[in-house]
Parts: C-alpha cells; structure tokens; sequence
C-alpha cells in the first residue's frame, strides 16, 4: 500500500493557544504529534511534557472523531501499540533536547488500509489541539504535527475515540 507522511506543522513555537488544521483528503491512517523542548536544568518528567498538551480533537464536518486529553492519548498509545511512547534523552543535562511523540490512530493497527478514516472532501476533516504553557523544567517548546495518508485505501471501518464523564 502506498502512503503519503505529509507534515502540517513543522517546529512550531508554541504557548498557551488552540492550534487548528485542515486534514488531508486522502484515507487517513494516524497522525503523528511530536512535542519538543530544552530542558533548563534537571531531566524533565513525563508529566511535565505531558501536560503542554490538554486536548487533542479531530472533527469531521462538526462531528466528534477523535477527543482525548494528552494522559488518555498515551494511554491509548500503550494500549494499542503493547508498549509505552518513549521520552527520549533521558540525562539531566542542561538545554538537552527531549521529545515525546505520539500517535492519534484511526484504526487499532497503524497502516492498515481496510481500518482507517475514510477520505474526505478538502476543510470537512479538523485537528484542534489545545496547548499550555510548558513548565518552568523546560523552555524553547515545539510542536510537529504529521499526517499518514494511504492512498487508494477503502477502509470498511475506522477506529472513533472520545472522551466520556462517568460520574
């Protein structure tokens, strides 16, 4: 099967904001959502990378299709993939670069053509990413963001995840 990683946002410096993007039409089988900092001066945690990232959505003509916060979404990653995303770069010397990537599946195995997001017409797909401020234990952050699209896939189903309130 033939596919297309395309980048939609490429080392941008972000802060506290909402971040929007237009999808790709093409079949969809994951997203790829790279967070990328400095550390100042001790190893920054998991937590403290984790939590740049609140919410992570993407949605089709309006429509929920996939709603997570940033601990869910690792979740998810452990869960599908047997094993946890790495953090890389564990030292604890001063302005070592760490990253952290993870990835927003459409289907429970990546590259799979018969389970992914169907294609879509241009603006009806959305990513919406809502960031934070990093913390004091790591500057300069950045965020990459990459679509895998399979091209001439026709996906019979997709895998949909949203976030629920139970009380």
């Amino acid at each position: 099967m033939e596919f297309i990683r395309s980048n939609l946002l490429k080392d941008h410096t972000s802060a506290t904001e909402t971040i929007e993007k237009d999808l790709p039409v093409n079949p969809l089988s994951h997203l790829i959502f790279t967070i990328e900092g400095e550390q100042t001066t001790d190893e920054a945690t998991l937590a403290e990378i984790i939590a740049f990232l609140n919410t992570i959505e993407v949605t089709k003509s309006g429509m929920t299709v996939f709603s997570a916060q940033s601990e869910d979404l690792y979740g998810v990653n452990c869960y599908l993939y047997k094993h946890r995303p790495v953090l890389t770069n564990m030292i604890t010397t001063d302005d070592a670069v760490r990253n952290l990537t993870l990835i927003i599946p459409f289907g429970r195995r990546i590259f799979d053509a018969s389970e992914c997001f169907p294609a879509t017409k241009k603006g009806e797909l959305t990513l919406r990413a809502n960031m934070t401020v990093l913390g004091t234990s790591i500057d300069s952050g950045l965020i990459n963001i990459d679509a895998v699209e399979l091209v001439g896939a026709a996906p019979s189903h997709y895998l949909k995840t949203t976030m629920m309130t139970v009380a």
